[in-house]
């Protein structure tokens, strides 16, 4: 039975800082667009604190993690987020040093295609026959890829010049941050739907007021509800050291990637036109949600564990 997981007073107070942050550094963003990635933007990001979790050091477990990611997917930030807690759990001291201060860019992917390559100062490289992750130098340069969430994406061939063990501490990680940015831009972007159906009128009456637009609204958040409360509690697993945070936290990313794009299907239905044409806002959003819920960064060992055997009752495993 899964557990509703809340936050308590500290890991609202990190959500708190990280959606106050979003808002002095996106405001000045037009409307229908999203921020683009910039360096001085990631290295004031890094310096709250939130791109070294979960903290080996212990200021910060995997709840604080899904907090901030929550701050941050509501306001889609720029930037290689799940990827650098991939890289954060699985680089040695030295190079963690540099990404959790936001100095070095990660790009981490299964090779040759990485999200934020033509930006990254490191590439990792998750190899889908062992679970093991290396740090890969491309072979001649990163070639830019069009996508259409608007992100820097790269393909490149790649060596590898350093081996980094298995990837299944930062695909977690990764998983929890992932699905907390998923639902709660997803979760944004319902609010803002809702907000339009209250004023938008047909026939005499706001479209809210018809069951067509408002039962679907409240089933997408129901279903992302859920989805924030799995990955919340796959968090809490992982700071208690339950073995069954792996599972959970696969499960979480899978129910919010599922939540999230369904959400968007519908929202673009209470937008109507707007919901397609670029200058609307929704647009941009949908599409961005869409890229970040194909990512894949070492997930098909995640869904191995995801439907291998559950283990017996009691101990760590319950």
């Amino acid at each position: 039975m899964i557990r509703e997981i809340g936050l308590d007073d500290a890991q609202l107070a990190v959500r708190e800082a990280v959606t106050a942050f979003c808002r002095a550094r996106l405001e000045k963003t037009p409307p229908g667009e999203l921020a683009p990635f910039d360096r001085a933007g990631w290295r004031e990001l890094a310096a709250l604190g939130v791109l070294g979790l979960p903290d080996p050091g212990g200021e910060g477990g995997a709840l604080e993690l899904v907090a901030a990611m929550e701050g941050l997917g509501a306001h889609l930030h720029p930037g290689p987020l799940a990827e650098t807690v991939f890289g954060a759990a699985v680089l040695p001291p030295a190079r963690r040093d540099a990404v959790v201060a936001g100095e070095a860019v990660v790009a981490a992917g299964v090779a040759p295609l990485f999200p934020y390559g033509p930006v990254a100062d490191l590439l990792l490289a998750w190899d889908p026959a062992t679970d093991e992750v290396h740090r890969v130098e491309p072979v001649e340069s990163v070639e830019e890829v069009a996508v259409l969430g608007d992100e820097p994406f790269g393909r490149a061939a790649v060596r590898r010049v350093e081996a980094l063990g298995p990837a299944r501490r930062g695909r977690i990680a990764a998983d929890l941050a992932l699905g907390a940015l998923l639902a709660s831009a997803a979760g944004a972007l319902v609010e803002r739907a809702a907000a339009y159906a209250r004023t938008r009128e047909q026939f005499g009456r706001p479209i809210g007021s018809f069951q067509a637009v408002s039962h679907p609204l409240a089933d997408a958040s129901i279903r992302l509800l859920a989805a924030t409360s799995l990955v919340r509690t796959a968090a809490a697993d992982l700071d208690a050291g339950r073995a069954v945070a792996e599972r959970r936290a696969a499960a979480g990313r899978r129910a919010a990637a599922s939540a999230a794009t369904r959400a968007c299907a519908i929202c673009h239905q209470v937008f109507g036109a707007l919901g397609v044409t670029v200058e609307g806002g929704v647009f941009r959003v949908t599409r961005r949600v869409r890229q970040l819920a194909s990512r894949s960064l070492g997930w098909e060992a995640g869904e191995v564990a995801l439907l291998a055997p559950l283990p017996g009752r009691g101990g760590d495993g319950r």
